[in-house]
């Protein structure tokens, strides 16, 4: 089949990393796998590096530029499949796509937050198929059919390790990152972004530090000024001075996960997450988690202390509660973190997610594809 993804994100995050697994497995399964970005986006620099043919916009991704680059790209390619990832994307493309070509238009959602209703009815109107990375994403989707809905979930950008790390991997990757090989290291991969949880993450911290040697590593985007301007002030108020490292922007995150005795997701409900691939890969990497119950995080863990630890929302004390449980019992933590592997391989699997969107691709897209 011939498919044309269309994403303008103008960031590398973590829905574009998992549709890049996605279509790279469609690709190897030989299907003619293509991107409709912008020329100079990381996602066209990461999707050539996978091996994917880049269809650029060089004219940047704002409209009506954006909409013009879309819809040259749909007549150039004719594909079967116009597969939207971001709900910037779903107008032009609902509006482009010439069904009597036989393109058949995917729309995937991975956020919780709600869709404004002009951009509800065109996907009723005009879509073949929408897909939500989970049951949260599918339930926020209100108005739009359920017939068209499919559920998929979204995969880890690498394959998950064959047991729980030793002490001597993690010391080995503490050491790669130059991380003080004492005490606890707790990773967080949410950058500077407030509702990402920043400051929650620092008070648990914080909290089990009182009692334990506990420091946190942190990676991602700086992003948000305001934060980075008041991170010395919480790490003074909540006592982690010479206790936090920010890596910035990390391309090998299994390698701080790997160094980390826990892995904390604490976003708040007001953002929400779908299918949170922070949790995935620290699943996939043999690492205990302690979560926010919020969004789809739950479907990816399970029940507390299944494949790893819910908190309540918005609530710092519960997620200093859940990593204390974490870092004074290692053992369970340990046979917890083997369940998350399992869990992983069984539910998140590239190979199983590509046979979901290869078997949605083929039932819309008509009989003479299969």
């Amino acid at each position: 089949m011939k498919i044309l993804w269309i994403c303008g994100s103008p960031v590398l995050g973590g829905a574009e990393r998992a549709t890049l697994r996605i279509a790279a497995e469609l690709r190897a399964r030989g299907h003619q796998t293509a991107v409709c970005c912008p020329d100079a986006s990381p996602l066209a620099r990461a999707a050539r590096a996978s091996g994917l043919a880049v269809d650029p916009a060089n004219g940047g991704w704002r409209p009506p530029s954006a909409w013009v680059a879309i819809s040259r790209a749909l007549r150039r390619k004719r594909p079967d499949i116009a597969w939207a990832t971001a709900a910037t994307e779903w107008v032009p493309v609902c509006l482009s796509v010439s069904h009597r070509l036989g393109t058949a238009v995917v729309l995937a959602r991975h956020m919780t937050l709600p869709i404004s209703p002009p951009v509800r009815w065109l996907a009723r109107r005009r879509a073949d198929a929408v897909v939500a990375v989970s049951e949260a994403v599918r339930r926020s989707l209100r108005g739009i059919p359920p017939r068209l809905i499919s559920v998929i979930p979204v995969p880890p950008r690498f394959p998950p390790r064959a047991r729980v790390p030793t002490a001597t991997e993690r010391a080995q990757a503490r050491a790669a990152l130059r991380l003080d090989p004492t005490g606890h290291w707790v990773a967080f991969c949410g950058g500077l972004n407030p509702a990402k949880g920043i400051e929650d993450v620092l008070h648990a911290v914080g909290e089990v530090n009182r009692r334990t040697l506990t420091r946190v590593v942190i990676c991602g985007l700086k992003g948000h000024e305001r934060a980075l301007g008041q991170l010395p002030g919480w790490i003074g108020r909540f006592g982690l001075a010479g206790r936090v490292s920010y890596l910035g922007e990390v391309e090998r995150v299994d390698t701080v996960m790997t160094a980390a005795d826990a892995v904390l997701l604490a976003t708040h409900r007001s953002l929400g997450e779908a299918m949170p691939l922070t949790v995935l890969e620290a699943m996939a990497c043999g690492t205990p988690v302690v979560a926010y119950a919020v969004g789809g995080t739950p479907e990816a863990l399970g029940a507390d202390g299944e494949a790893g630890r819910l908190a309540r929302c918005d609530d710092p004390e519960s997620l200093a509660e859940r990593l204390a449980a974490v870092l004074e019992e290692p053992d369970a933590a340990a046979a917890m973190a083997a369940r998350a592997l399992g869990r992983v391989r069984e539910q998140f699997a590239p190979e199983r997610i590509a046979d979901q969107y290869e078997r949605l691709f083929r039932r819309i897209g008509g009989p003479e594809h299969n």
